[in-house]
């Protein structure tokens, strides 16, 4: 099972200074649109809306990788009984 990190409008939101035009004919199939999550899916729709804008991964902070990150680690630990 893999879950996507910081596919998300608040990502986006808190980076959305460092955005850039993109030219490159990218689309995403009905099929894949399909087997996104509810967060995914407002992103790709967000991302249709505003085409040409991409957010690349690297310029998304490590500091704030590193919270995200921990937050998942936290609460996978807490499902098994963990801290």
């Amino acid at each position: 099972h893999v879950e996507s990190l910081m596919m998300n409008l608040e990502t986006w939101k808190h980076f959305s200074s460092r955005t850039q035009k993109h030219e490159a004919a990218q689309s995403i199939s009905d099929r894949e649109f399909d087997s996104l999550n509810p967060g995914e899916r407002s992103m790709v729709e967000m991302l249709r809306e505003n085409s040409g804008l991409r957010l690349e991964q690297e310029h998304i902070d490590f500091e704030y990788i590193k919270v995200v990150f921990r937050s998942c680690f936290n609460l996978i630990g807490m499902t098994q009984g963990h801290r």
